[in-house]
């Protein structure tokens, strides 16, 4: 192994330039990130009442047309299944 002695400068106006926009970036990629979780959260609870409300339920709400209830159930297995596979393959 080559040890190289590491010294220390002062950074230049473009690395301060650079770091400003990191900053930048690292509120707008925040605010993204806030607003994907709350979306990801309100459509697991639609998923929930469509999986769990009864039928009649649903119609009073004036949800007339909405996927059958076995894709409740058919949906996160065939996920489940497809990366159970993708890990045996993986692995093989």
């Amino acid at each position: 192994f080559v040890y190289r002695k590491v010294t220390k400068s002062t950074p230049s106006s473009a690395e301060k330039m650079a770091d400003e926009e990191n900053i930048g970036n690292s509120a707008v990629k925040s605010i993204y990130g806030f607003a994907c979780s709350i979306i990801t959260i309100l459509g697991f609870g639609l998923y929930l009442a469509w999986a769990f409300l009864p039928d009649a339920i649903i119609e009073k709400m004036g949800i007339s047309y909405y996927p059958s209830k076995y894709w409740a159930i058919a949906i996160p297995q065939f996920i489940f299944v497809t990366f159970v596979v993708i890990q045996i393959m993986y692995q093989a």
